[in-house]
């Protein structure tokens, strides 16, 4: 499964699942589990300067020795160290949890990987494929990949809101102009379809947005029943706001009889502002 968030994409099993993820660009974490329990960590936070990555590796050990093993934590001075793509393990004794960390000079960004349990057998078929794979996310376009929403956005545009639940998927994106674009995917189309089609099912969610349907038209998208549709939507800025001034929008929802998934993406600005291209917006 391939996930790309904030300043780092990276390949970790499909059998993983995020349970717990944060918004905030400067300072975060991904939460990665199955039925069994937890899999690992991928954690950022800002530093401008290249660190010791050594000592972060130590101070990580050192902590969990001292909550879990006091005996260790007496003996522990530093352990082995290697390089595994970008980044510098940490070698543990089996059963302790393995570290590994790097910096992202460009986007001056530390990223740490926590698994748990360290094994050798272990780091070599799951924890090495997803370090050699984790990439810094530093495009003029920048990709995000994560909880079944894939989409390419300018750079300068920003995660502002994040909900994700199982069977529904909302993620909103703004960049300092106001150009706003949501993307939106939804479990049991059964249920969601039993009363409406495609078109009143997204006036709903627009109105939700405090937006209208201008024009709608049917059309399909790779092969899928889709609804492509032109709208208002409430401004959310200066005097538009204070007005209930509308800003242009336009969007797309499409059933995926495959998945069992219903998606859409829509996006509203400030009459001034260019919107962008869906072909562009949704490449791979």
């Amino acid at each position: 499964m391939r996930i790309a968030w904030h300043d780092f994409t990276a390949e970790v099993p499909d059998q993983w699942e995020v349970s717990r993820y944060s918004v905030a660009a400067q300072v975060g974490r991904l939460e990665f589990t199955d039925r069994h329990g937890p899999l690992g960590v991928l954690s950022w936070e800002t530093c401008k300067r290249l660190p010791d990555e050594k000592r972060i590796l130590t101070e990580y050990h050192r902590r969990y020795l001292k909550q879990f093993d006091k005996e260790a934590f007496q003996r522990f001075s530093e352990f082995e160290t290697r390089r595994v793509g970008a980044f510098l393990v940490g070698h543990p004794a089996a059963g302790a949890p393995c570290s590994a960390v790097t910096h992202l000079a460009r986007e001056s960004k530390v990223l740490l990987w926590s698994f748990p349990e360290f094994s050798p057998e272990k780091f070599e078929r799951i924890w090495r494929p997803i370090l050699e794979s984790c990439k810094p996310n530093d495009g003029v376009w920048r990709e995000w990949s994560l909880f079944g929403i894939r989409c390419r956005l300018p750079r300068d545009f920003e995660l502002e809101e994040a909900s994700c639940k199982p069977a529904d998927v909302w993620l909103a994106f703004e960049r300092k102009n106001m150009h706003k674009v949501d993307l939106h995917r939804w479990g049991v189309p059964r249920e969601l379809l039993r009363t409406r089609n495609l078109e009143s099912f997204f006036g709903d969610v627009l109105r939700g947005h405090e937006g209208r349907i201008l024009t709608s038209s049917r059309d399909t998208f790779h092969g899928m029943e889709s609804v492509k549709i032109t709208a208002e939507i409430r401004g959310t800025h200066g005097m538009d706001k204070l007005y209930a001034a509308r800003w242009p929008g336009v969007g797309r929802i499409w059933h995926d009889t495959t998945e069992k998934r219903i998606y859409a993406w829509v996006q509203s600005a400030p009459r001034k502002v260019e919107l962008l291209d869906e072909k562009e917006l949704l490449a791979p």
